[in-house]
């Protein structure tokens, strides 16, 4: 691994004695702040190793989710600013040595720092006699965690074509916000007496302990970054998600919910709440996905292009809608659909009516797709386009609630999906006639951008066959 060229380059920048020594410095004066705070607080006892250990964690948790994953996702950048990226890209190196490269090689100090941290706090928990049970899983849970994060950090900084990103960062921040509080609260219990490490919950039918749970959960979400941070470097203009990846991905995901929720959603307790709380949780990555696996007016044409031996038009129209992003988005909100159908089994609700929401949610969805579609074709011709289409979205999703507060009436709130999504889980009543008025209501404003889809369609047909007969 370290005959890695990446690592030897990178090792020879973040190395330098200077940069060494004044980190170093910083650590050990942080150290002794602490050790003597401490000793004055509490003296030479257990008790000064247990505070001790808490502070090391949390040191420990800087450098792995936020030092490291500020790293990660600065590589790139750095690459790009320097107008080196070129050169980079040209690297006789693999997408797996290049991966291996940054996420080593750009943290080769943190690790090292972290390393010794972990000797430390290893020594503190040994002198407190905290459970050794409870520091691997901590230790295990951080490592997990940090894998993700500086994982899902590259992936996020991998935009060539932006001179200045900022999306590493922003994800960043996102992942630190659900695991740092996280992580405090798992401080926070061991600081009450709590035993953390034999605190359990149910995956489906198996009692599984919490950290090693978020620990395996957050390995399995690292796995799938790290396979998108592979494809990007392999095939830098291709979406994130092959149509395939997406549906794997998604039933993955699908399951790991279903496992977690499988408890709850077979109580007697607020049943509907919980089969509607699972289904919103589901369909996060229904929304997401279009995004990283959509086909742009390029790419459309560049595919087109493979079939080049056929030679009718049928045949193209049927290769066009097959590698469509409005098929992908159809089979997404299918797999959604049956997990959601299992939901409902696992919770014996009642069928008919929540079949009905579910028809009622895919017509939205899918004029969702279709406006997102309608960019995807029309925006290499029209540059502003999308600002219009996001405008036009967004008066769907807010315009209803806007209008209930103004005329003061709540029956307008469930003509838009969110405000109907909470009217469900306030468990309101919603009449039957509404959903068969609202699935018309959405097939109508579908209409439109569908039928400048298909417009734009026999377009990207008509250019690869004028291609194909001036080559």
């Amino acid at each position: 691994m370290f005959n890695n060229p990446l690592i030897k380059r990178y090792r020879l920048s973040a190395m330098r004695p200077a940069q060494v020594v004044i980190y170093v410095v910083i650590y050990l004066v942080v150290l002794s702040i602490m050790g003597m705070i401490n000793e004055k607080l509490y003296g030479f006892c257990p008790e000064l190793f247990k505070q001790l250990y808490f502070q090391l964690f949390f040191i420990q948790a800087m450098f792995l989710l936020a030092w490291s994953s500020y790293n990660s996702s600065a590589a790139i950048r750095e690459e790009i600013v320097t107008n080196s990226f070129d050169f980079f890209k040209m690297l006789p190196l693999t997408a797996n040595q290049k991966t291996v490269g940054i996420l080593i090689g750009k943290n080769l100090f943190v690790l090292i720092l972290a390393a010794i941290n972990f000797i430390l706090m290893t020594i503190c928990g040994f002198v407190a006699e905290i459970n050794m049970m409870l520091q691997l899983q901590i230790i295990s849970v951080t490592a997990a965690v940090s894998i993700l994060i500086n994982s899902f950090a590259l992936l996020g900084s991998i935009q060539p074509d932006m001179k200045k990103n900022h999306s590493g960062i922003a994800l960043i921040v996102l992942m630190m916000f659900f695991f740092i509080p996280l992580i405090g609260n798992a401080v926070a219990a061991i600081y009450g007496g709590q035993e953390l490490e034999k605190l359990t919950v149910y995956f489906y039918t198996l009692e599984i302990p919490l950290i090693w749970l978020i620990a395996l959960i957050a390995l399995y979400f690292a796995c799938w970054t790290i396979k998108g941070v592979l494809r990007k470097f392999t095939y830098e203009r291709s979406p994130l998600f092959t149509p395939f990846g997406a549906f794997l991905f998604l039933i993955g995901y699908g399951f790991v919910i279903l496992g977690l929720f499988k408890r709850f959603l077979s109580l007697d307790i607020c049943e509907g709440v919980n089969v509607y709380a699972f289904w919103w949780v589901c369909f996060i990555p229904v929304i997401v996905i279009p995004f990283l696996s959509r086909k742009s007016f390029e790419n459309y044409i560049e595919y087109l292009g493979g079939k080049q031996f056929q030679s009718s038009g049928r045949s193209f129209r049927l290769a066009m809608f097959c590698n469509s992003n409005l098929l992908t988005g159809v089979f997404l909100y299918l797999i959604w659909t049956v997990f959601a159908l299992v939901s409902l089994w696992i919770a014996k609700s009642d069928f008919v009516y929540k079949l009905l929401i579910i028809a009622t949610y895919f017509t939205s969805y899918m004029f969702f797709v279709l406006m997102l579609e309608l960019f995807n074709v029309i925006s290499p011709s029209i540059k502003k386009i999308g600002i219009l289409l996001g405008f036009i979205f967004g008066l769907y999703v807010v315009l209803p609630l806007i209008l209930a507060g103004v005329f003061d009436n709540e029956q307008l709130v469930k003509y838009s999906p969110f405000g109907l999504m909470v009217m469900l889980l306030d468990s309101k009543e919603v009449h039957y006639k509404f959903f068969a008025f609202f699935i018309v209501y959405n097939i109508a404003l579908s209409s439109l951008p569908a039928f400048f889809i298909a417009r734009r369609y026999f377009y990207i047909i008509k250019t690869r066959k004028e291609m194909l007969l001036s080559t």
